[in-house]
């Protein structure tokens, strides 16, 4: 087992990732006694996609529980749940749905096999032990979060009113599966949204301090794949799924390993606010490319990265982002969300997060209070 202290390039993703048609019947592989599935209605109201999951899982009990929290979520939204994987005692927890159904199931896995910590306001690295208890499997049914390869887990902390991130290696799934048919009927919105919020993982990934080479294949083909995409049906065939499932996990690599940067750092602290993570990084990246590539290196790093996917420069890259996200019917300022902006707090909060120091220039107040002005 590699020391994971050590500061060198390294690949690290699910324990295993099965993708394509068949996918889902890797969970016949999976020998289990008691399985906690956790789910939103949307997969569980849906008798087609709930009997696939069902007819491929080995169990002696089962126990569903239907996401009952917000995107924001908090440590005390989780609650019920957890008290139910403390009555079944799992042995497997398999999380599927988007990014907040899967991070609250890894704060739900964290708290059932370490009960101590749900009452600890800050939880270090060293706390973190799992896999004592269960094991975790992920199946994404949106294509942004990455969560399905991510190091982290995401929730609304209470006490700073923004997104925090707990992290370590240890959440990531034993088994991710990638089975098409979960994101088949998704709503265009939501999927093109989803879809941003994988390009911004890519085009912050590819600028950000941490450098991987890599890593920069990858956000490469996501963004050369989704922005290749014109005019997506309201009903997406199997092969446009399976397309857009690879390259959304291409993108959760590359935020798993080089983080983000300024979109996500300020779009963190906007969830106190009501808007949707998706959203809120799909309407901050234009104006972060254009305060970033203020900096001569930033932007030959935009323009480099620009040229790989084919553009002139990152001006057409960002047009074509911008193309991409408008043909969903989303809203496209943050002022459409809100009128009543704070500020002060949204930058106390955005020098604090982890991908402030990613971002390749330095975040300050007159920053953060252009980029909202530019985003309003």
């Amino acid at each position: 087992m590699l020391n994971s202290n050590l500061q060198l390039p390294t690949f690290r993703s699910a324990q295993n990732l099965v993708y394509g048609k068949n996918s889902i019947m890797s969970l016949r592989g999976i020998e289990s006694s008691r399985v906690a599935l956790i789910s939103s209605k949307s997969i569980l109201s849906n008798k087609f996609l709930k009997n696939r999951i069902l007819s491929n899982l080995r169990y002696d009990k089962l126990e569903i529980i239907e996401k009952s929290w917000k995107e924001n979520f908090n440590k005390s939204d989780i609650r019920e749940s957890l008290k139910v994987l403390e009555n079944l005692k799992p042995d497997v927890i398999l999380a599927v749905g988007g990014g907040s159904v899967i991070d609250a199931s890894k704060i739900i896995w964290l708290f059932y096999e370490n009960p101590d910590l749900y009452y600890k306001d800050e939880i270090s690295i060293s706390d973190i032990k799992l896999r004592g208890k269960s094991r975790f499997i992920a199946m994404p049914s949106t294509v942004g979060s990455g969560s399905e390869v991510s190091s982290s887990c995401i929730f609304f902390d209470e006490i700073s009113k923004s997104k925090k991130a707990i992290v370590s290696h240890e959440f990531l799934p034993d088994l991710s599966v990638l089975d098409p048919y979960l994101i088949k009927n998704l709503p265009k919105e939501t999927l093109i949204l989803s879809a941003c919020d994988a390009l911004t993982h890519s085009i912050e990934g590819f600028v950000s301090r941490i450098e991987n080479k890599f890593m920069d294949s990858f956000a490469i083909q996501c963004t050369k794949t989704i922005l290749s995409l014109e005019n997506i049906p309201e009903e997406i065939n199997i092969d446009l799924a399976e397309k857009l499932q690879r390259a959304a996990v291409m993108g959760g690599w590359v935020q798993n390993h080089c983080l983000t940067g300024g979109s996500h750092a300020i779009a963190h602290q906007l969830a106190k606010y009501d808007i949707p993570h998706a959203n809120a990084v799909s309407i901050m990246l234009p104006a972060v490319i254009k305060l970033n590539s203020r900096d001569e290196e930033a932007k030959k790093k935009y323009v480099s990265f620009s040229k790989e996917i084919g553009y002139i420069d990152s001006e057409e890259l960002v047009e074509n982002f911008i193309k991409f996200r408008n043909s969903s019917n989303c809203k496209v300022s943050l002022t459409s969300y809100s009128k009543e902006l704070n500020l002060i707090d949204i930058l106390q909060g955005t020098i604090v997060d982890p991908s402030y120091r990613t971002n390749p220039i330095l975040i300050d107040k007159n920053y953060v209070e252009e980029a909202i002005e530019i985003c309003s």
